[in-house]
């Protein structure tokens, strides 16, 4: 993404990666495997690069087992909650923080 500040000058901004799952770690099953190993290949591609990524997951609860947390290229946001209708909401509003971080 690049930005043109008030002189005209062109800035290039590194914009974070993001991964959007619906479950990943609340279930066990063949895509949850999978997925599971895409993050395992992005940590082990970006971890010497310094790239970071956010992780917002619909339906897995906060404190569920996530091997993957605090490992320091990615931040996870769990967002589930009752009624489900306000899991997506909350979604929702942690892919607009994401947009507002990388367009400033």
């Amino acid at each position: 993404m690049s930005i043109v500040n008030g002189d005209g000058v062109i800035a290039i901004a590194k914009m974070k990666d993001i991964f959007v799952f619906i479950e990943v770690f609340a279930a066990e099953g063949g895509i949850q495997s999978y997925v599971k190993d895409i993050l395992r290949a992005y940590i082990s591609l970006v971890s010497q690069s310094g790239l970071t990524a956010e992780v917002p997951i619909l339906r897995d609860p906060e404190g569920c087992p996530n091997p993957f947390e605090g490992n320091g290229c990615m931040g996870f946001h769990y967002c589930k909650t009752d009624p489900r209708w306000l899991s997506c909401i909350r979604l929702a509003i942690a892919l607009l923080e994401r947009r507002s971080i990388n367009n400033t």
